[in-house]
């Protein structure tokens, strides 16, 4: 019994851990900065982290529906890799930008 709670307090670390160093906390703290760094005026900056917040409702109240359809574990797939293929192409389009100038 000891060795399988730690094996899932291990997990739920783990899960904590990454769902903070992912950078979502940066994108929805720093939006409205980052916009304005890539160009757009402090409005177009404030509209669009508007956007960005009302996708993130928009996706949790869907997850909050799905969670007892499909299971814990299998939005946690999905999730993990919608945050790898998201988190790929925000790190890749500003460097692949810089790279062509």
């Amino acid at each position: 019994m000891q060795k399988n709670i730690q094996n899932l307090f291990c997990w739920r670390f783990l899960v904590s851990f990454f769902n903070q160093a992912s950078g979502i906390n940066f994108i929805i703290y720093y939006a409205p900065r980052v916009f304005e760094e890539t160009g757009m005026d402090a409005s177009g900056s404030l509209m669009a982290s508007i956007g960005i917040g009302v996708a993130n409702l928009i996706f949790t109240m869907a997850g909050v529906a799905l969670i007892d359809k499909l299971g814990r574990r299998t939005l946690m797939i999905i999730g993990s890799i919608g945050y790898i293929v998201s988190l790929f192409l925000v790190s890749y389009y500003p460097h692949h930008a810089l790279c062509a100038e």
